[in-house]
């Protein structure tokens, strides 16, 4: 009986070793925005699921007031797998999308839940440098941080999206934002709750997304599903038309208080 070589033999283990392992989650560029699952209680609570969406300048960037498909991936098949099949319609299931350009003068990116949908959230208050950089290190620490997004395995159904086992450590999304007693992504983030939940379905949830930067807070546009599989974001409308709609408006108001001849 004839074996193979050692060079052989090693060469044969190592490939099916390499295969056996899954494939790990691109690495985040900075600026990448991270969508964000989880589950309060119930079937799949002791998970996150975290997706990178893409760059905050295609999101900035974006022709406004036109809606375009994020790229999600496979992301239902896995909602489904881990959060049931219901998952959009629970109650206790709750999504994000969060981001940050670290630096010495780090921006960060956060959503707040429309209430009722269609109606603007109330923005996140500015921040000074001192906030937005402590934010920052802990948005980051969930990015790229050990035991964070980086580095982690793709599920079999999305190149870019983890499932993270939920923790105390700082890299753990459910840590960062279902802590009691303190705001979302450290003490001075004033974020009191970037997240919003699928108790009324898919259409009874929308996120407004919202840039903290040196000069203050600006709305980028809003998150939204027009279907499971098919996350959508809404840029902000252009100047024009959000002046020629408030002109408009004032038309017909002092129409109406005109008074009669």
């Amino acid at each position: 009986m004839q074996f193979p070589s050692s060079s052989v033999f090693a060469a044969t283990l190592l490939s099916g070793l390499l295969t056996s392992h899954a494939a790990t989650v691109a690495p985040p560029a900075a600026g990448d925005l991270l969508l964000a699952f989880r589950a309060a209680g119930g079937q799949g609570a002791s998970v996150s699921y975290l997706v990178n969406i893409g760059n905050d300048l295609t999101f900035r960037n974006a022709t406004q007031g036109i809606p375009f498909t994020v790229s999600t991936g496979n992301l239902a098949t896995d909602l489904a797998a881990t959060y049931g099949s219901g998952w959009n319609s629970r109650p206790d299931l709750f999504w994000s999308v969060f981001g940050a350009r670290q630096s010495v003068n780090s921006t960060v990116y956060a959503t707040r839940e429309q209430q009722p949908v269609g109606s603007a959230s109330t923005p996140w208050p500015g921040l000074n440098q001192t906030a937005r950089n402590a934010t920052a290190t802990s948005v980051i620490d969930v990015i790229s941080g050990l035991g964070g997004f980086t580095g982690s395995d793709a599920t079999a159904n999305n190149p870019n999206a983890t499932f993270q086992t939920n923790s105390t450590s700082s890299a753990s999304y459910a840590q960062q934002v279902a802590t009691p007693g303190t705001t979302d992504f450290g003490s001075l983030s004033q974020w009191t709750g970037i997240e919003g939940s699928f108790g009324t379905g898919l259409a009874g949830s929308a996120l407004d997304l919202y840039r903290i930067g040196s000069t203050g807070t600006s709305t980028v546009g809003t998150f939204s599903f027009s279907a499971p599989d098919a996350l959508v974001f809404t840029p902000v409308p252009e100047p024009t038309t959000a002046a020629l709609a408030l002109a408009v408006g004032t038309l017909i108001l002092t129409r109406r208080r005109r008074p009669l001849l």
